[in-house]
């Protein structure tokens, strides 16, 4: 396994344990949390009427209706963000490793030897 990557793996968890079902869990959750973000505004906007004030603890159910309304649209597909984020994170890695001679070539500075 790639140095890098074991590094990303939080609490020195194997790779076996990071299955696709988790990474599109994760990622719909991700994308739960930003159609909240997005729909918090609305709902704030059109959910009272003009001069008029809401119930006392309206602000409480408007606020866990609109979470249940971005986790139920982020679950059936959503935007298709969790589906992007899952299909970028599984694409097999195009990073190949590089010496300091050709990191030298690119950035046009003389190479270090002395390893």
């Amino acid at each position: 396994m790639n140095s890098i990557l074991q590094m990303a793996i939080p609490g020195g968890h194997s790779a076996e344990d990071n299955s696709p079902a988790k990474g599109m869990r994760a990622a719909q959750d991700f994308e739960a949390v930003l159609l909240e973000s997005l729909l918090q505004p609305l709902e704030r906007t059109f959910s009272t009427v003009p001069g008029t004030e809401g119930q006392p603890g309206s602000e409480d159910y408007q606020y866990l209706g609109t979470q249940a309304l971005a986790m139920g649209l982020a679950s059936s597909g959503g935007l298709g963000i969790a589906r992007m984020i899952v299909h970028n994170l599984l694409k097999p890695s195009s990073f190949h490793p590089i010496n300091a001679s050709s990191t030298a070539k690119v950035l046009g500075a003389p190479a270090d030897k002395t390893k």
